[in-house]
């Protein structure tokens, strides 16, 4: 697993040269000296923080989801916010991380069809770390209709339903290559 220092400014730089790497090559013909060559470090400096490429991409996939669940914290945390504007600024923080993060939700598209054996432990981490955003989300329905903001829902429904619309904005970006999810 990646070891690195929060102030390292080279592993942010060594990622986004692994991402174009990843997205020219696809996963599989992507290799660690590739990865070196483009980021103009040696092969051995990588090691400093990698133990091989799938050791990158998954570390890139956590970065992304932790971008994710720091925002999602905040706004949760922001008592001046209503329920409803809670969850619209949820949404609007989901579609601008699926924006900026165009690339990075290619190259795991490309991984999940090119490799579907590969893809499972993905989608393992994935589904493991939604578990805490559906709770938030959750919480804030609750809290919603406890003070009457929004009116009584079914809950699971209502989950499943915001996640299906992060999905959908995230095939938006990647299949259809739409520019903007606005």
């Amino acid at each position: 697993m990646a070891r690195f220092s929060g102030e390292d400014s080279k592993l942010g730089e060594i990622l986004e040269k692994a991402l174009e790497v990843f997205i020219k090559e696809g996963f599989e013909d992507t290799t660690f000296q590739k990865i070196a060559n483009h980021a103009g470090v040696q092969r051995t400096a990588l090691y400093q923080y990698f133990e091989n490429k799938r050791d990158i991409f998954h570390f890139s996939i956590k970065e992304f989801i932790r971008g994710f669940e720091g925002d999602i914290q905040k706004i949760r945390a922001d008592t001046r916010l209503a329920s409803t504007e809670k969850l619209l600024q949820i949404i609007n923080s989901i579609l601008f991380r699926f924006e900026e993060k165009r690339r990075l939700l290619e190259v795991i598209l490309s991984f999940v069809v090119s490799a579907p054996v590969d893809a499972e432990e993905i989608d393992y981490h994935f589904r493991r770390r939604t578990i805490q955003f559906r709770h938030i989300i959750t919480h804030i329905l609750i809290d919603g209709m406890a003070k009457n903001e929004l009116r009584t829902v079914n809950i699971k429904r209502v989950n499943d339903a915001f996640f299906s619309f992060c999905q959908s904005g995230a095939l938006e970006i990647t299949v259809y290559k739409r520019k903007s999810l606005d």
